[in-house]
């Protein structure tokens, strides 16, 4: 499957409790894709909050909106317990778009199914705080 080969095509990376992906203000020069754990993207107020964002399971993506649109990290991801993730890069990326388009379709696809789920979600919650 062409996911498969997508995902044998990128990095993996082994994490710890606590170890960071990204951090705010970061470059947004990778995005990442959870195989096993989870992630949490938080907020890190400078008085020393922290506001929990999301956690991410097996099989989310995250990173994509800087990815994609070239803008610094808004907010941290941190490894909640040990975690596995693939990391692909934006010269990655465009190794794939050049030598197996296919690959890069589906990828590009996937993350559109992604973003359009957060969206809906997203506009289900503004509709019952609106309630």
């Amino acid at each position: 499957e062409l996911i498969d080969e997508l995902l044998a095509s990128l990095e993996v990376q082994h994490l710890k409790d606590g170890e960071y992906l990204m951090r705010a203000g970061d470059e947004a020069d990778d995005m990442f894709f959870v195989q096993d754990g989870a992630v949490t993207a938080q907020l890190e107020r400078e008085d020393g909050r922290i506001i929990r964002l999301e956690t991410m399971g097996k099989g989310r993506a995250g990173g994509e909106r800087g990815f994609y649109l070239n803008q610094q990290r808004t907010a941290a991801v941190v490894s909640s317990g040990e975690s596995i993730v693939y990391r692909l890069t934006k010269e990655r990326l465009a190794e794939i778009e050049d030598q197996q388009p296919e690959i890069a379709s589906t990828m590009h696809r996937l993350i559109v199914h992604l973003l359009s789920d957060r969206v809906t979600h997203l506009v289900g919650v503004v509709n019952v705080l609106q309630q």
